[in-house]
Order: C-alpha cells, then sequence, then structure tokens
C-alpha cells in the first residue's frame, strides 16, 4: 500500500481554514473602508483555498494509474448522496432548534448555486462537473502526453486574461465559473507528469524546492503589490487566473506537498483532521451564520478565535458523526 503523503494531508487542512477565514472575515467582519490590517492580510492570504481545492482535487485523480467510467460515476453518486444526507440533518436541526420549517429539495437545489441553508454546495456541483469532465481529460493524458500538456499551457495563459469566454462565466454564478476551475483541475493532473520529469532530470530536489519557495515569495509579492496599489477594495476573486496568483498558488502547492513526516502519531493527527475536513467544510457556514447574530465579529483577534474555535468544534463533530449511525454516512 502507498504510503499516505502527511504534505497532501496538511494542504486540505489549510484549505480547509483558508475557508473558514474566508466566510469569517468576508460574510462576518465588514471589509468595507477598514484599510489594510492583518484581518484583510488574512483575507487574501486564504484566497488560495478553493482553487487549492480543485488543483488538489485534479492532483489526485491523476496519480490514480487508471480512471473508469464506474469509478467517475460511483465518485458522484457518492457526493450527491452525501450531500443530500447535509440537506436533511440541517433541515432537522432548523426545525428542531430554530422552528423553521424548509423542504429539503428545495433546499438541495438552491445550494448548487450558493443558495439555501449550505450556500457552500456550489464547490460540490462544480466538483462533480469537473469530475465528468476528467473522463475525457485523463484519456487525452494517457494517450498524447504533448497535446494534454498543450492544453494546460493554453488554458493556464486563457484565464490570465480577459477574454469574452472568461468574462461571460465570471459573470454569472461562482458555481459555473467553469473555465477558472478547470483550468486549476487540469493543471493538478499535469503536474504529477511535470514533477515526475523534474524528478527524473533533476537530480537535485533540494533545488526544485528552493526555486518554488523563490517563486511562491516574488509571486506573493507582486499579488500583495496589486492588493495594495489598487485604488478601491477588490475581492481576492478578482485576482483568481492572474498569472501571478496562478504562480503562487501552484508553487505553494508544491512546497505543502513536499512536506514529509516521521512521527507516526502526527501522521495520524493530520490523517484524522485532513479526512474531517469535508464535515467542517458542511457544517461551518450555518454556525458561523448563527454564532454571528450572537457574537457579532468585528475584529481581526475576535475572527481568528471564531475560526480556530470553529474548526475544532466541527472536527470534533465529524469525529463524533462517524461513530453515530445514519451520521457517519455523510461524513
Amino acid at each position: 500500500m502507498q504510503e499516505r503523503n502527511s504534505g497532501l494531508d496538511i494542504f486540505r487542512i489549510i484549505c480547509c481554514v483558508g475557508v473558514l477565514v474566508y466566510h469569517a472575515v468576508d460574510d462576518t467582519f465588514s471589509t468595507a473602508g477598514t484599510g489594510f490590517n492583518a484581518g484583510i492580510a488574512l483575507y487574501f492570504l486564504a484566497s488560495f483555498c478553493v482553487p487549492g481545492f480543485f488543483l488538489m482535487s485534479g492532483f489526485l485523480i491523476g496519480k490514480k494509474p487508471s480512471v473508469d467510467k464506474e469509478y467517475i460515476e460511483k465518485k458522484i453518486l457518492s457526493i450527491a448522496t452525501k450531500y443530500g444526507g447535509w440537506i436533511v440533518f440541517w433541515c432537522v436541526i432548523y426545525s428542531v432548534f430554530l422552528n423553521r420549517h424548509l423542504n429539503p429539495l428545495e433546499q438541495y437545489i438552491s445550494g448548487f448555486t450558493s443558495g439555501g441553508i449550505l450556500p457552500v454546495a456550489w464547490f460540490l456541483f462544480t466538483y462533480m462537473i469537473l469530475l465528468l469532465l476528467s473522463y475525457p481529460l485523463l484519456a487525452l493524458r494517457k494517450k498524447y502526453r504533448i497535446a494534454f500538456s498543450l492544453l494546460c499551457i493554453v488554458l493556464l495563459v486563457s484565464i490570465s486574461f480577459k477574454n469574452p469566454v472568461n468574462e461571460y462565466f465570471l459573470s454569472r454564478n461562482q458555481a459555473l465559473w467553469i473555465p477558472l476551475y478547470l483550468t486549476y483541475f487540469v493543471v493538478g493532473i499535469w503536474l504529477n507528469d511535470v514533477l515526475s520529469i523534474l524528478r527524473k532530470y533533476l537530480n537535485a530536489p533540494r533545488f526544485l524546492l528552493l526555486l518554488a519557495a523563490g517563486v511562491n515569495l516574488i509571486t506573493l509579492s507582486i499579488y500583495f503589490y496589486f492588493v495594495l496599489g489598487s485604488a478601491e477594495f477588490l475581492y481576492p476573486t478578482t485576482y483568481y487566473g492572474r498569472w501571478y496568483y496562478s504562480a503562487w498558488l501552484i508553487t505553494l502547492f508544491i512546497l505543502v506537498g513536499a512536506i514529509r513526516i516521521s512521527n507516526e502519531k502526527i501522521r495520524s493527527v493530520l490523517a484524522i483532521l485532513a479526512d474531517g475536513t469535508f464535515a467542517v467544510y458542511m457544517l461551518h457556514l450555518p454556525l458561523l451564520n448563527l454564532l454571528a447574530k450572537e457574537i457579532p465579529i468585528n475584529s481581526t483577534l475576535k475572527a481568528i478565535t471564531v475560526i480556530v474555535g470553529l474548526f475544532a468544534l466541527c472536527e470534533l463533530l465529524s469525529c463524533i458523526f462517524k461513530k453515530t449511525p445514519l451520521l457517519r454516512k455523510i461524513v
């Protein structure tokens, strides 16, 4: 059995924490007119989280020796079923504790367009679309590696500049930002080939990591240069796809993914936390919205406290759910 990659576990965890940062600062801590401060810096640093999930998803599916139609179908049905379970779970919670009676079918559909009680479900909808597209993409990669590599480069370049296709999709709901997220998903698949070639012909892994670290710091500096130089406050999604953002995201993934941990206890803890990130993702936003009504998150310190506490609580609930009948089916 292939040894579990602790670096990928860490990347999944920090992506999940990034989502919490995003929502705590964006939805509950007013960003308009506050100027640049620690909270805003965290906000922009966390902007790798969602594209990072798509990049990692592509990388993981690209690592598989083969992916057939049955695997794709099983994966999509599993996601759709788990999502349905979460909708029922939250409908019950809202009915029992808040006396709000919601229609599960309406909530299920609304989630795909960033609405309802689980607006974060748009990610699942987009991921299922990418899974469907992964079958022909992996077939192309298997038969025509050079053509697949050229496709990755063309996609990366195309999202770096304004064009009618990108503008059309970006003007719609974020679940339909397909060109953007497809690019990072495809690049994730491609990274398996790129890193394999580099390891084969460049017998200096430390040099490769130092190069990635240098590129990461430079492109992160360029990213913040544009953020700080903007005459008005622009949300981090504005910078998605820009060449410096993509270079920062990709090198961050390479650096974190290269982390190796020998201590078995730490590896086990990381594996448990990484496996609980799906539950954290599906639990955190309703809890955060309810909490924000009682305790306004109006400072960076409060935001950080809520993020850490919410992550720990959701991870604990994930562990409890895994040992509970029916609930263990959705985590």
